[in-house]
């Protein structure tokens, strides 16, 4: 009677097995086809991603505003990005911007996952444009923005002041729990 591997289920045949060596190889062959199919060739799957602050004040993106979000798992690895559109009167809330992860991060001593982020001043008349990172802690569950242009996390006033139309975007890999 066949085994199994432990990890990926793949069929093998033992030594008490009579090997029918082609029926093995086909066997294999299509197991590995699969897993290939449903685990990197998969489609992204969409989510929306919350907008928070690490201070609270009730952030939102404002009515009309657009939140998009989609990852790609492969193993426990996570593949992600994400963007913010802010529509009329959003609300910027206080302390460092924060979004949500599609799924919680692993917990590994002295780990953290840093990914990119970019910020568009879309009322800058075509200036505005900021780069930054995205920082995932620990078992954590959101990422928080930071500019890299020295402010510091991006916040209601930085790298600019944001109103209506500006928008961020963010992407990250990061182990999921």
């Amino acid at each position: 009677m066949p085994a199994n591997t432990t990890n990926r289920d793949y069929t093998y045949p033992v030594s008490s097995d009579d090997v029918e060596l082609y029926d093995h190889f086909q066997a294999l062959a299509s197991d590995i086809d699969t897993d290939i199919e449903d685990n990197i060739m998969s489609a992204w799957t969409s989510y929306t991603p919350t907008f928070t602050t690490s201070g609270g004040g009730s952030p939102s993106i404002g009515s009309g505003g657009i939140a998009h979000g989609r990852y790609r798992e492969i193993g426990k690895t996570i593949i992600m990005e994400g963007s913010l559109v802010f529509g009329t009167s959003p609300n910027f809330g206080s302390g460092a911007f924060q979004v949500s992860l599609p799924a919680t991060a692993a917990t590994v001593t002295n780990a953290s996952w840093i990914g990119q982020a970019y910020a568009r001043d879309a009322s800058g008349g075509g200036t505005g444009h900021y780069t930054g990172f995205c920082l995932i802690g620990s078992g954590g569950t959101i990422a928080t923005l930071f500019a890299s242009s020295g402010n510091g996390q991006m916040t209601s006033t930085s790298p600019f002041t944001w109103v209506a139309t500006d928008f961020l975007r963010w992407a990250a890999a990061y182990e999921r729990a």
